[in-house]
């Protein structure tokens, strides 16, 4: 993709019919959109894990470290501990 994008920077530098501020513009759009096209995927997989997390209630067996408590719980007891069940 790099040797796309340099090709055409390359063709726009020369190319005589575009003023000095086009250039520049259509440069900035030629690096740009890919690198913020792979931020927003990069950002999108980020949200779709997040989602696709199990959730599990501090009532469930070894939830396992760092996994946060939240949610129903596998015993079905609606997370409200041994003083609410």
């Amino acid at each position: 993709m790099g040797v796309l994008n340099l090709i055409a920077t390359i063709t726009v530098i020369r190319s005589p019919s575009y003023s000095s501020a086009q250039r520049l513009l259509q440069i900035l759009f030629i690096w740009l959109v890919p690198v913020v096209a792979a931020v927003l995927c990069v950002r999108m997989a980020q949200l779709d894990a997040s989602e696709a997390r199990p959730e599990v209630s501090p009532h469930d067996p070894d939830p396992g470290q760092g996994v946060e408590a939240q949610g129903p719980s596998f015993c079905g007891c609606g997370g409200a501990g041994a003083n609410g069940d």
